[in-house]
């Protein structure tokens, strides 16, 4: 197989598992996820700018597919049988992103997959992950008030007022990768408008959604 028609036959294989509903996508790592579902009868859209990619409600999935990605099927052992999944995977060299290791500002995100989020403030969480850049989105003055008030930190930092009130800020969760990013807008599960309290939140408690890490 040529190199074309092996980047041809990849672009098929994701276009075809964005047209069913039942394949779910994850990108993250250990602790830090976020995950892009739908349900078969829920509304979704295009992309505006022709980015490969689905939106509903919930959240967005936008990818970019390079000539030397590699889908590598895979399965595991689970209570009920077996679950059987893709890894989509880059050579070490090419998955690498930014590694921050304390809060950063990255300014507004102009690649967001909607038009109306494109002015909110995105923040690298700065958790130091090889292949992922786990964000945080947002709009609300308050909450972008207390994320700068982070900046320069590390996530969890007794100095730092994120972690113990990211839970409630309930920001649009923003993973970007190589291969593209997953943006998550419901709020954080267990977060309610009759719960406003402040939580306390580990490291390995931020998203209660399911996680893949790949890398070659």
């Amino acid at each position: 197989m040529t190199p074309s028609s092996q980047a041809e036959a990849v672009t098929a294989l994701l276009r075809e598992a964005l047209a069913d509903p039942g394949t779910a996508w994850s990108l993250g790592s250990f602790g830090a996820i976020a995950e892009f579902m739908r349900d078969p009868d829920e509304a979704t859209s295009p992309l505006p700018d022709g980015r490969m990619g689905l939106s509903t409600e919930r959240g967005t999935i936008a990818l970019a597919p390079s000539p030397d990605l590699r889908p590598v099927a895979y399965e595991t052992a689970v209570a009920t049988g077996w679950n059987h999944a893709v890894a989509l995977c880059l050579p070490g060299a090419s998955c690498a992103m930014k590694r921050r290791g304390v809060v950063t500002e990255l300014g507004p995100d102009r690649d967001a997959a909607r038009k109306r989020d494109r002015d909110a403030i995105l923040f690298d969480l700065g958790l130091g992950l090889l292949a992922v850049d786990a964000c945080v989105r947002a709009s609300d003055p308050e909450a972008i008030a207390c994320l700068r008030s982070g900046v320069g930190l590390p996530l969890f930092d007794a100095a730092s007022p994120i972690g113990r009130q990211l839970v409630t800020l309930s920001s649009h969760r923003v993973f970007l990768a190589r291969i593209g990013r997953i943006e998550v807008y419901a709020p954080i599960p267990g977060q309610t408008e009759e719960k406003k309290d402040w939580h306390a939140c580990q490291p390995d408690s931020i998203y209660e959604d399911d996680i893949e890490a790949v890398q070659r």
